[in-house]
């Protein structure tokens, strides 16, 4: 356990199961609460991880200062990352509810020790009750079971949810320990979360008030269309806002001195890329640029240098989604899905080009799972853009690590040398030219070459302008 003293008023906390060495936890995007294996919910540094991380808030406040929990005392339970509280369904098992009066979500300590406290302490041994809803019985009130309680009962492992039922008189193996979450993970999980608010708040924003263009304009018009939109006015407030969050976001990705998040590397921060997965920055990130690049049909081929400010805000959405996926298997599959999409915005060069090389680049389950379809798509993709970035991700799907994968291999080489063969050139250079020639064995015509050449610009050809904390200069 832990060295004693009491918690203070909002007190981040872990509650582990001594009997079965668990820890109570709420997964990833799910509203399921479990007990999972202390060993099991461990960052690399021993820690345990945020989605285990819960606040107690009392129900009833008295004045300043009493915030304090205490035996006996009515609180709610807050869990840090999802923002949700800890409450029952009507089964009996325990869930996240995003209601803060919630019928299910009232809960008390009961000290194990016979000792009196003014107040809960750090590393206390407790019973977890459910309080019923106020003007009820209070003999309604449910015990907190552990899974390891009802084994003999139900057959069931301590690796799964929780469960209430009436009456029960506690016992020993129902007791949880509260142990204080270290302050630097609390405030670290705090200014995600914040953040993660702030551009649901934006997305929202551009949703309710940006208006789409016609997408049947040509490009130069599209333009000229979206600068009679409030797109723009709208860009310039919220960029100013928009700007130092991501530089933050991205940058808790890495180990290093580099302040610019568009050029910063360094080692992989896990810790951090998890926060972003689990509070769901990084799909509010997807959304953001998805809205503004197809759901209000921008002309992506001249997005960067006639919509420079919707270039902004799409370019640090997908270094963010890049950082997130940097050397992290759990965020690449977790944004294997989305690819498809990134494809659809390599022309605007926003970096979705960088962001889809790094969801798969060596990621065998990733490479191996690439079907017949998929790269149908990418042919689609390649003969309707001509562009060189689709060839170029096409060499990462062919091996992993260093190692051919044969399949793939096979795929690729059969979709080019039998579907593709017209866009295959022979090269023959002379002294003063340059000739392709295609498999009738004609030449190019050189003003050909030239609508090909200006077809599609490499993805960053020019380096963005630099970031700083505090915005673009």
């Amino acid at each position: 356990g832990e060295k004693k003293g009491l918690l203070y008023g909002l007190q981040v906390v872990y509650f582990v199961h001594r009997q079965n060495d668990t820890v109570l936890v709420a997964q990833d995007g799910q509203d399921e609460v479990n007990w999972i294996k202390r060993a099991e919910a461990v960052t690399p540094d021993g820690q345990i991880c945020p989605v285990g991380m819960w606040r107690l808030k009392k129900v009833k406040v008295e004045g300043a200062g009493d915030q304090v929990p205490r035996t006996g005392g009515v609180c709610v339970i807050e869990h840090i990352v999802s923002g949700k509280y800890l409450a029952t369904n009507e089964e009996g098992y325990t869930v996240l509810s995003p209601m803060l009066y919630d019928e299910g979500c009232r809960w008390s300590f009961l000290a194990h020790s016979e000792a009196q406290h003014t107040g809960l302490g750090v590393g206390e041994v407790v019973w977890l009750l459910q309080e019923p809803p106020e003007g009820e019985d209070q003999a309604k009130r449910r015990i907190w079971l552990s899974d390891s309680s009802m084994q003999n009962a139900q057959g069931t492992t301590f690796c799964g949810q929780g469960v209430l039922q009436d009456g029960k008189e506690p016992d020993n193996t129902d007791v949880v320990e509260l142990r204080t979450a270290p302050p630097k993970l609390t405030a670290s999980v705090e200014v995600v979360r914040r953040s993660q608010e702030t551009l649901g708040a934006i997305l929202e924003h551009l949703k309710a008030n940006a208006v789409p263009v016609d997408p049947d304009l040509p490009d130069d018009e599209r333009v000229k269309a979206v600068k009679y939109t409030p797109l723009g006015p709208m860009l310039r407030r919220i960029l100013p806002v928009f700007e130092p969050i991501m530089a933050r976001l991205i940058n808790g990705c890495t180990f290093s001195n580099e302040q610019d998040p568009i050029l910063r590397t360094g080692p992989p921060h896990a810790a951090h890329q998890d926060l972003l997965r689990q509070i769901g920055a990084i799909n509010t990130s997807i959304a953001i640029a998805s809205h503004l690049l197809n759901d209000l049909n921008l002309p992506l081929p001249v997005v960067k240098k006639q919509l420079p400010l919707a270039w902004r805000l799409g370019r640090l959405c997908y270094k963010l989604v890049e950082m997130a996926s940097f050397n992290h298997p759990t965020n690449k599959l977790h944004l294997s899905a989305e690819v498809s999409g990134f494809m659809k915005h390599a022309r605007a060069e926003v970096g979705a080009y960088f962001a889809m090389v790094e969801v798969y680049k060596d990621t065998k389950s990733l490479l191996n799972d690439l079907s017949k379809e998929h790269f149908a798509m990418y042919l689609r993709f390649l003969k309707t853009t001509r562009s060189s970035r689709i060839l170029e991700f096409l060499t990462i799907t062919v091996r992993c690590n260093g190692e051919p994968l044969r399949r793939n291999q096979n795929m690729v080489a059969g979709m080019i040398f039998d579907e593709m063969r017209s866009m295959i050139y022979q090269v023959e250079i002379t002294e003063d030219d340059i000739l392709l020639r295609d498999v009738s064995g004609l030449a190019m015509e050189a003003d050909t070459f030239n609508n090909f050449a200006k077809g599609t610009e490499p993805e960053a050809a020019t380096p963005p302008p630099p970031f700083y904390a505090g915005g673009i200069r």
